[in-house]
């Protein structure tokens, strides 16, 4: 059934959604606790990079539930 497929869908990107903002807000954290040196500051620079590898990551699997939603729909 389409709907039910739509509705597992949402629910994935849901789950997608609270997974990364989960992940994101503990690289956050580790980032605030960081050392204001230099290692702190080549620590901070990685953290930054992994959140924005996390983010597109994310997003990109939210996108694909999207566009699944979105080729459901056409067909119906």
């Amino acid at each position: 059934d389409i709907n039910r497929a739509i509705s597992r869908h949402h629910r994935n990107i849901q789950a997608l959604q609270n997974a990364r903002n989960k992940h994101l807000s503990s690289l956050h954290n580790r980032k605030k606790q960081t050392s204001n040196n230099l290692a702190g500051a080549t620590l901070d620079q990685a953290l930054s990079g992994e959140m924005q590898a996390v983010a597109a990551d994310y997003n990109t699997r939210i996108q694909l539930e999207r566009d699944s939603i979105q080729r459901l729909r056409s067909n119906d």
